[in-house]
């Protein structure tokens, strides 16, 4: 995973992924056009999209422009890679294949990262001429 460009930066959020997979846990599924992460996200998430974009999260329907909509950050989710997967003492660059955590994460090189960004995130409302999350 790179960055476009020097202004963009990763901020964590920590969870605990133990309480994050229990009950329903997260819910990804390409059937849908929602995507659901569990209620013990809901805090740490909001903390870094305040650091990030200066206000609170909500699912508030919101008027802005297409050039606004864009600066909205691309969120990333990392899926732990399967246990058995090749040791990373091997070698490999990882830094090559696209979609994979390699230096963001060098502890696991090998996670598959989903980017969501905005326009995939943000609903817009022709009617109302809204965006909501």
């Amino acid at each position: 995973a790179k960055a476009d460009g020097r202004h963009q930066v990763t901020q964590k959020v920590i969870v605990d992924l133990y309480q994050m997979n229990s009950g329903k846990g997260v819910i990804i599924d390409s059937g849908t056009t929602d995507t659901y992460l569990h209620k013990s996200v809901a805090e740490p998430f909001d903390e870094v999209w305040r650091k990030v974009t200066g206000v609170a999260y909500s699912n508030v329907p919101l008027r802005m422009s297409k050039k606004d909509l864009l600066l909205l950050p691309t969120v990333l989710v990392q899926l732990t890679a399967y246990e058995d997967s090749p040791d990373i003492a091997t070698g490999r660059n990882f830094d090559s294949v696209i979609g994979l955590a390699a230096d963001l994460d060098p502890t696991s090189p090998q996670d598959v990262l989903l980017a969501i960004p905005a326009t995939h995130y943000m609903e817009y409302s022709p009617s109302k001429g809204t965006y909501t999350p």
